[in-house]
């Protein structure tokens, strides 16, 4: 078993010319012995016989841009030499791992993949002294550059993409999660219904309450209402929400889709019947929020 990290090592080297006395390389004073002896004139070597460790930090699961930032980061026994490099790898959609970055001081960089494919990365660290950790067994950390969220293009609540923000809107999005649930969508789609209505994959709450609170403003009196989206720290929990619906302004909103259904029937009955179109499309127009 050898040394343990942190043991020190030192040398001394005695020194005799010809017949005179013996000199010893850490005397304070070559001339006088009884002087001491110094040990910062001393040959010093410190055993490192540890490995260093190293991992790439966690990526998100998808990235929407092609070039996104990859960091890592190592240790090593604070008596040891320290982590001097470090290798990365890559393995595209699980494939055999290449390297990507040979003997890098740094501890970062901007990696640029391609759309469509997942990225995993492993790092390995050298210490000052040559030691290498092994390489890992499995991925630090694993992404995929996806597309982003698809959204109806002209507005994001606008989830049947009909140009108009209705509470037709929040019907198909409840509809939805009382079918399958709320959930992570996993693809993105082409075309209408477009669920996701605050871009971040996934099927929640707050893509019901972007809608009701545009259609609460909008019933305010404000006129034209910005297209914007509702931050997360400004909405209210699933709870909340559905309490809401005892609220009459909520009642309001219920009896409008109730209405518009039945309008949307009566038009699907009579295909034909320019009347039912007519009074369908002047009811959606006149209707005010009390």
């Amino acid at each position: 078993m050898g040394l343990p990290t942190g043991t020190e090592l030192r040398n001394v080297a005695s020194i005799r010319f010809d017949r005179q006395n013996t000199i010893t390389t850490n005397q304070i004073d070559p001339e006088n012995p009884s002087a001491g002896v110094s040990t910062l004139k001393e040959a010093l070597n410190t055993i490192d016989s540890d490995i260093p460790s190293s991992n790439v930090e966690t990526l998100a699961k998808k990235v929407f841009t092609t070039a996104f930032d990859v960091k890592w980061n190592g240790t090593d026994n604070p008596l040891g030499t320290g982590v001097s490099t470090y290798d990365v790898l890559v393995s595209v959609d699980n494939g055999p791992y290449t390297e990507w970055l040979d003997r890098t001081p740094t501890t970062s960089s901007v990696y640029t993949g391609i759309l469509g494919h997942t990225y995993s990365f492993i790092s390995i660290a050298f210490d000052n002294t040559g030691n290498q950790e092994p390489v890992p067994a499995t991925a630090d950390a694993t992404t995929r550059v996806s597309r982003p969220p698809r959204l109806s293009p002209w507005n994001p609540i606008d989830v049947d993409d009909d140009g108009d923000v209705s509470p037709l809107d929040v019907l198909i999005v409840v509809n939805s999660v009382n079918r399958d649930g709320f959930r992570t969508l996993v693809y993105d789609p082409e075309e209408a219904p477009f669920y996701d209505t605050n871009g971040n994959n996934s099927l929640e709450t707050l893509d019901i309450l972007q809608i009701v609170n545009y259609l609460n403003k909008k019933g305010e009196g404000e006129g034209e209402v910005p297209i914007t989206t509702v931050d997360r720290e400004d909405s209210i929990s699933t709870d909340q929400f559905f309490k809401a619906y005892e609220s009459p302004r909520a009642a309001a909103i219920v009896g409008y889709m109730g209405q518009l259904i039945e309008t949307q029937d009566n038009v699907n009955d009579n295909p034909e019947d320019a009347n039912a179109r007519r009074s369908g499309n002047k009811w959606r127009r006149n209707v005010r929020w009390s």
